[in-house]
């Protein structure tokens, strides 16, 4: 039946996927840069609020965020993956 199909499909799988935080460790291993990889505490990972708002006040909303430790430092980074639907072209990381 029609009302048994998943709504948004791709965005439902992204996010039981990457919902997972063993997924989102392998993932950032396979992605970042070593010596960015270094710096972050991967036992720290922990998925965080999905809004925020930025230092100029703007309200913004992701699927997903983690946020992680630095090593060696006081702070946080956090990662932001999105999901798109349609490919996109020219993507680079926001200033949110």
């Amino acid at each position: 039946m029609v009302e048994d199909r998943l709504h948004q499909p791709h965005d439902t799988l992204f996010k039981a996927a990457f919902g997972n935080k063993e997924v989102v460790v392998d993932f950032l291993k396979s992605r970042l840069p070593k010596k960015t990889l270094q710096l972050v505490d991967l036992h720290s990972l922990q998925l965080t609020n999905k809004s925020f708002v930025s230092k100029a006040g703007k309200h913004s909303h992701s699927d997903l965020i983690y946020k992680a430790l630095l090593q060696h430092h006081t702070g946080h980074v956090y990662l932001v993956i999105e999901h798109f639907s349609t490919p996109q072209e020219d993507i680079s990381p926001s200033d949110s």
